[in-house]
């Protein structure tokens, strides 16, 4: 690591360090001598400027690579834990950019003070869960009549203008012109119905196993909502 510049003027105020990595990459290296929850979004502000003004930052010191995205360095006594969940799920901690340092002083003798610094693991945010597709919701129902039932529902909706979106768990929603109404849930001898009344609440669950409590569910919750959003 190679010293460029210090309390580099930014618009969002000085910059503590600006410095080279032996990859050529530029370094913006924070540093607090107090545990300070803002210290990641003020290091974010000075990041966001050296990535801004990098080719120009390349002219004065030729051998940064303007081509090389920039790093974050940010340096305390400690990290708050907010402040290390935020972190962990920041654009630059996925990309390898973000380090965060604690460094500890102490005296060697009278005379001198030492420092060492040691890395601080961030870690990974946790991976979306995979949603199941609609055909695996409606596979989870075991009684082959209800299944049968909600895949002709789904049709008859989807023929309606009605848009049928898995969401997390077995879950279903529906939309109808980008309006979220409906919630289907399948279970494993039936399928649970619900909708967003008139006065923007959800419904009662209603359980579904024959054709005509669907028709009787649709008629008395559904049909009234896609009536009145048709009429906005």
């Amino acid at each position: 690591m190679r010293f460029l510049e210090r309390q580099l003027q930014t618009d969002s105020g000085p910059l503590d360090l600006l410095t080279l990595d032996s990859e050529k990459r530029a370094c913006v290296v924070e540093l607090k001598n107090e545990t300070e929850e803002k210290q990641l979004f003020q290091g974010i502000r000075y990041y966001d400027w050296v990535k801004t003004n990098i080719a120009w930052l390349s002219r004065v010191h030729h051998d940064i690579d303007a081509s090389a995205e920039p790093r974050l360095i940010l340096i305390a006594p400690d990290f708050p834990d907010e402040l290390r969940r935020v972190a962990k799920y920041t654009t630059l901690n996925a990309d390898g950019a973000l380090s965060l340092k604690v460094y500890h002083a102490f005296a060697v003798d009278d005379k001198e003070k030492a420092v060492i610094c040691s890395d601080v693991e961030i870690g990974e945010a946790p991976e979306e869960p995979e949603i199941p597709t609609i055909e695996d919701k409606v596979e989870y129902i075991q009684s082959d009549k209800v299944k049968q039932l909600l895949q002709n529902t789904i049709i008859e909706l989807k023929g309606k203008g009605i848009e049928i979106r898995p969401i997390r768990g077995y879950g279903m929603s529906g939309f109808y012109k980008e309006k979220r109404f409906l919630r289907l849930y399948p279970r494993k001898q039936w399928f649970v119905g619900k909708a967003m009344n008139l006065d923007g609440e959800w419904t009662p669950n209603v359980q579904i196993q024959t054709e005509e409590q669907w028709k009787g569910f649709f008629e008395k919750e559904v049909k009234p909502i896609l009536e009145a959003i048709d009429h906005r």
